[in-house]
């Protein structure tokens, strides 16, 4: 999951909470002041429940929840019970006549602005559903009066939905932009660090292998500096896409550096590794040669900084073997 993502809905628990508290004392003061009314009591132990529940919510570990997979589960239980407690509290207090019914409107707001959308449409229909069978449940009451706090309700929550959509929009645009290289629209180094690491941690699960190649291009700087930047930006797109069109769906490719390209393939050994390497360098000889260091999960480490370290070794060797012409010197961790 995204860490900016992340970040960002367990700020949102704090405002949430505030939310909360805010609204149960405001809840509260009105129970003062209409204390001849019946159910007071109650009025005043779901506010307590309430208030309890958001204070807990910053004393428990939500922020491992949250980093988790039980993260949308963890949220949806929370808009649930807070739509609970505000069903109560609108039932005593005399259902759709209530000023209480206002309050259906609070976690609609919650939900579209921290929610993604599909979790931001159960909460609506959850939210729009019991209020209509609240504002139904008093038998013989004024009709019109559930209908139009339910219609009104259904305006905010389209309303809401078509928020979270433009944010879950928004957010998959911004994901895109900070993990592409904006010159070749193959990964940058941010966005191949974490497709590596996805792969290690499937690796680690599974026990299959991992390679991890890391490739510099020879004679580069010449290129920029006899063309121009513009040629040189132009062979290092040619270099993308010819690098891609060796690879497999699941394995990916990012720039790393100003000419240096890094790939990730999962389930691939260190034989396969060498042959992938090779092609390549036989795709790419038609324009620029290159050097590959190659490093392979779990043989050559287990963590990301393991695998750069043994392939970046690796292809050191290479580059430094070609730079005092020694022949036949070919790592079986290089290419």
């Amino acid at each position: 999951m995204d860490a900016f993502e992340d970040d960002l809905r367990i700020r949102s628990v704090a405002v949430g909470v505030f939310l909360t508290t805010f609204t149960s004392l405001a809840i509260a003061v009105y129970g003062l002041f209409t204390w001849e009314h019946p159910h007071r009591g109650v009025l005043m132990a779901a506010v307590g429940a309430a208030v309890v529940f958001g204070i807990a919510l910053l004393v428990l570990p939500t922020e491992k929840v949250i980093r988790s997979r039980w993260r949308e589960p963890f949220f949806l239980t929370w808009s649930a019970s807070i739509i609970v407690i505000v069903n109560v509290l609108v039932i005593i207090d005399g259902t759709d006549e209530s000023p209480l019914a206002l309050v259906y409107v609070l976690p609609l707001i919650f939900a579209a602005s921290s929610y993604p959308l599909w979790p931001t449409i159960l909460v609506c229909v959850a939210d729009v559903g019991t209020c209509l069978g609240v504002g139904l449940s008093d038998g013989g009451g004024d009709v019109s009066r559930a209908f139009i706090l339910v219609a009104l309700l259904s305006a905010t929550a389209v309303m809401c939905v078509l928020q979270s959509r433009n944010h879950d929009r928004q957010r998959a645009v911004l994901q895109q932009i900070s993990r592409t290289d904006p010159l070749t629209a193959v990964l940058n180094r941010r966005g191949f660090e974490e497709r590596l690491g996805a792969a290690l941690r499937t690796a680690q699960r599974s026990g299959e292998p991992v390679a991890l190649l890391l490739l510099d291009l020879d004679g580069f700087k010449p290129v920029n500096d006899r063309d121009g930047h513009a040629a040189g930006d132009a062979l290092l797109q040619w270099v993308a896409e010819r690098i891609q069109s060796c690879l497999r769906p699941a394995d990916g490719v990012g720039r790393v550096g100003g000419d240096e390209f890094a790939v990730v393939a999962p389930d691939v050994d260190a034989r396969e590794a060498n042959e992938l390497a090779a092609r390549i360098v036989r795709t790419l000889e038609e324009r620029i040669g290159a050097s590959i260091g190659i490093a392979g999960f779990p043989s050559d480490g287990t963590t990301a900084e393991d695998l750069h370290r043994r392939a970046d070794e690796a292809l050191y060797t290479i580059k430094r073997a070609r730079r005092h012409r020694l022949p036949g010197l070919r790592p079986a961790s290089a290419t």
